[in-house]
């Protein structure tokens, strides 16, 4: 078989159908000897719209060049003469209604039912309420009414953000990241703000829960709202020891600083491990250390007041280091340092326990929200004892607990007490499972234990405690039973 020059051989390519034309039938062909490949699904058509883009270069009503636009062919295209050339839209109206949550309900007849609210905070239902339970009943908070009562002005500066008027708008520093120069513009006509720096922007709602790294219950429940319905909040006015933006960013650069310090500095990590603190655990609560060299060089450069620094107590009047041969355990509260304490590696070295110029908070309660069992001690290394082991504690700091540390107990459902075995830890048992009543419960450590560090460092000190502390819920199930 012959074929003339020129003619298409099915299967073939035009070198090859010239091959076969002047060899006759000894052509081979194109799979033998190759490697034989499939040929290419057909692509699906797509029609050819005017490009936007040239169409507005060209300022007429031609564009200069076509292109294929990914559109997908079940929508229709809508074309814009605003800008006096075709520009293909796609029409929003045809997009999938979203399935209504599970516990709404049809309006009433003749209630148009409500209507969408605008805002930057997720999880918005309908009407501007939110569902705080996700169970089968219902309980909304009605956004709307929240930012009402609460005037975002008044909550960024209740956070130590100094706001300035300009035109109808507020401007100040945000907080969300070092802030030079003024980004943060708040717009009290809309409720909202908006940083230009950073991008954060949102309700006041949003602010709160970006501020304080907490979820949308918890910032409901900071401003005051519980779910249920509520009276009018008071206005929150600045406290004299709440901190500002200055004092947030020099507490968290010292944290940093102190931190990337104690992963440099050898037999710190040993110290530690002495002590019943591993690594992971230095590094998941940010401990830091001292050496007393690198503080005000680093607050120099990252240009932040070193007058503010030694106010706060991290500097003596003479520009040295208070916390100098400290290892440090800060009180992290978000994304931000609030407090440290220095522990003395050097037992002649007084005091043993040195913190900052503010009040003692109650340290490690940032990550007990949420928990309904809390563990209370009272030093900071059993803090991180019971850190380690995974259970959510907070520190005293001391066995005579305030006002503010005892309102903050009162939000878990139940307390468990783990106090040191001195006369002075279990006077301050004994008072605060009186105060705390059935939420009380008490781990009585072995007599010849101190704290619950001393036990973290036995071999069996995890099981004893846990033993322990079985041995504690179920005489609280007793007692509440004997009731």
């Amino acid at each position: 078989m012959r074929h003339e020059p020129g003619t298409h051989i099915p299967g073939f390519t035009s070198c090859e159908a010239l091959r076969a034309s002047r060899n006759g039938a000894g052509a081979r062909p194109p799979w033998v000897g190759r490697r034989w490949r499939w040929p290419a699904p057909a692509r699906p058509h797509r029609p050819l719209v005017p490009s936007a883009r040239s169409a507005v270069r060209s300022g007429s009503g031609r564009p200069r060049t076509l292109h294929r636009a990914a559109v997908p062919q079940d929508r229709p295209i809508i074309v814009n003469r605003s800008l006096g050339s075709a520009i293909p839209t796609i029409r929003q109206s045809y997009e999938p209604m979203p399935a209504p949550p599970v516990n709404w309900r049809a309006p009433a007849e003749g209630n148009p039912g409500p209507q969408a609210t605008q805002g930057n905070s997720s999880n918005r239902s309908l009407g501007g309420q939110r569902d705080l339970t996700g169970g089968d009943t219902l309980m909304t908070v009605d956004v709307e009414q929240v930012k009402r009562r609460h005037p975002i002005a008044d909550a960024i500066a209740a956070h130590g953000v100094e706001l300035r008027p300009r035109g109808g708008r507020l401007t100040g520093r945000c907080p969300f990241h070092e802030d030079r120069d003024p980004s943060l513009v708040v717009y009290p006509d809309t409720r909202s703000f908006h940083c230009f720096g950073c991008g954060a922007s949102g309700d006041v709602i949003d602010f709160v829960r970006r501020a304080e790294g907490i979820g949308f219950r918890e910032a409901v429940d900071r401003l005051g709202e519980g779910g249920e319905a509520q009276s009018p909040a008071p206005r929150s006015e600045p406290r004299p020891h709440r901190l500002t933006l200055d004092d947030r960013l020099i507490l968290t650069a010292a944290c940093e600083l102190y931190h990337e310090t104690l992963l440099r500095t050898p037999g710190i990590g040993q110290y530690l491990e002495t002590r019943g603190v591993p690594t992971w655990v230095a590094r998941h609560c940010r401990l830091g250390f001292s050496d007393g060299r690198l503080l005000v060089p680093y607050l120099k450069r990252r240009r932040l007041s070193l007058r503010r620094a030694a106010e706060l107590g991290l500097l003596f009047a003479d520009g040295a280091e208070t916390m100098t041969g400290r290892v440090l355990i800060p009180d992290q509260r978000g994304s931000h340092c609030g407090w440290m304490v220095g522990r003395a590696l050097d037992g002649r070295q007084e005091p043993r326990y040195r913190g900052l110029s503010l009040p003692r908070p109650l340290l490690g309660y940032e990550r007990t929200r949420g928990h309904r069992r809390v563990f209370l001690t009272e030093g900071p290394f059993d803090w991180l004892t019971l850190v380690g082991w995974g259970l959510p504690a907070c520190a005293l700091l001391g066995t005579q607990p305030g006002r503010d540390t005892l309102r903050l107990l009162g939000r878990a459902r139940s307390v468990v007490l783990v106090l040191d075995g001195d006369d002075a830890g279990r006077e301050a048992t004994t008072r605060l499972a009186e105060t705390l009543g059935e939420r009380a419960r008490v781990v009585e450590l072995p007599h010849a234990v101190k704290d619950v560090s001393e036990l973290g460092v036995q071999p069996d000190g995890r099981e004893t405690f846990f033993s322990a502390l079985d041995e504690a819920e179920r005489r609280a199930r007793d007692v509440a039973t004997a009731r």
